[in-house]
């Protein structure tokens, strides 16, 4: 869940603690101050009036390191902020009423404002610092106050709110400069996991599309085998000829299923993609396949096939290896093709042959599972598998992945 920007301190890191710093010394050097200042006038004759101010200032001071120096909590809880600033301005008032001279601490309270509270907070808290300033300190009122000094006091307000502003501005924009690098760092750390996690399921896949083929090629074969070799051993008594012509067909299924086998371990061995570029990775694919087979076998890749992302590239070539395979095993081709293309927004893998095709909506024969394999594969990445084809006119594989546009 996303954090909102109201709930991080105004400004962060660095920046944070230089602003703050910047105005606990003039926050502890003004009241501390005006301690002084107080102390010095009263010097030999203190009356309640002195005795009441130093220990309102004595408050102040305590409140600010009580509230605001000693808070370690981020962000800080919601009421202390408006707490400490009503408090410490009720107190402030009171001073100014006591002493007019003391106006001027008000002003240090500006800052503070439009670091740790929202702008309107501020705006109302700066509002009333002015107007204690105008009527208690200077001890003017709406009547004795001419035009010139009143455009004055007000031109010196809203300068000073336009300099605080602006420097809440860029505590805002560094905050939520800061917040944003936070939710990219995230987010990269959740990118990098969900990259172990879809490694960790292409071992998996694999594990599951090697247990498919053992069933459905070696250990289909095996069965025959050994239910032909015992009808072999009980014809030989019978009919020598015909239970050596079983034996020759026998000779041939074996042979057939130690392809399989070696076609089956080789895609075992394989790594995967690793470092080497998908294009080169795709027209390896299709170089074996046709020395294997005998099949024409013609490859085109983008080469902006290379800068796709691992997870994806390592899903083409996955794919490319489970449609070749088929070809070779069931289509009875004579011509393969295989394009890739990456387009804004997408990757577009094709491959077609002019075998003798089937039924891509006939059901799922047990232990054939390599179209529900690719499927499964493709649309884990948000993307589409289509099969077009028809008995005796060969099939097309068109693959869709939606890719990520990189920022330039």
């Amino acid at each position: 869940m996303k954090s909102s920007p109201k709930e991080y301190p105004p400004l962060p890191g660095r920046m944070y603690q230089g602003y703050v710093l910047f105005w606990s010394v003039l926050t502890l050097g003004g009241l501390g101050f005006a301690f002084f200042l107080i102390l010095a006038n009263g010097w030999g004759a203190l009356t309640w009036r002195y005795i009441a101010a130093l220990m309102m200032l004595l408050v102040q001071i305590g409140l600010y390191l009580g509230l605001v120096i000693s808070n370690k909590k981020s962000p800080p809880q919601a009421w202390l902020f408006p707490v400490y600033f009503i408090s410490s301005l009720a107190l402030w008032t009171v001073e100014t009423w006591l002493f007019p001279q003391l106006f001027w601490v008000g002003f240090t309270y500006m800052g503070q404002m439009f670091g740790m509270l929202p702008l309107i907070q501020a705006l109302v808290g700066t509002l009333y610092i002015f107007l204690v300033d105008v009527f208690l300190s200077i001890g003017l009122t709406i009547e004795g106050l001419g035009l010139p000094e009143l455009f004055g006091l007000i031109a010196g307000w809203v300068s000073i709110l336009v300099l605080l502003i602006y420097m809440n501005h860029l505590g805002r924009t560094s905050q939520e400069r800061a917040r944003l690098i936070d939710e990219l760092r995230q987010t990269q750390k959740a990118l990098e996991a969900s990259q172990e996690k879809e490694a960790e399921l292409a071992v998996l896949r694999e594990r599951e599309r090697l247990a498919r083929d053992m069933h459905d090629t070696l250990g289909h074969n095996l069965a025959a085998l050994a239910i032909q070799l015992e009808a072999v051993q009980r014809l030989y008594k019978v009919d020598q000829q015909a239970a050596s012509a079983t034996m020759d067909e026998l000779k041939a299924l074996t042979r057939s299923s130690m392809d399989e086998l070696r076609r089956t371990l080789a895609g075992l061995r394989s790594p995967g993609l690793g470092s080497h570029p998908l294009t080169q990775a795709l027209c390896e694919l299709c170089v074996d396949f046709g020395q294997r087979s005998g099949v024409e076998a013609s490859c085109s890749v983008d080469a902006k096939a290379d800068e796709l992302p691992i997870p994806l590239g390592e899903a083409l070539w996955r794919v490319t290896q489970e449609a070749l395979t088929n070809i070779e095993r069931h289509a009875n081709a004579r011509k393969v093709t295989l394009e890739v293309q990456v387009t804004r927004g997408e990757v577009n893998l094709t491959v077609k042959d002019d075998g003798t095709g089937f039924n891509p909506s006939a059901p799922v024969v047990k232990g054939h599972y390599g179209i529900q394999g690719m499927r499964e594969r493709i649309e884990g990445l948000g993307g589409k598998v289509s099969i077009f084809s028809q008995s005796g006119e060969g099939t097309h594989l068109e693959i869709r992945i939606p890719t990520l546009e990189k920022e330039t």
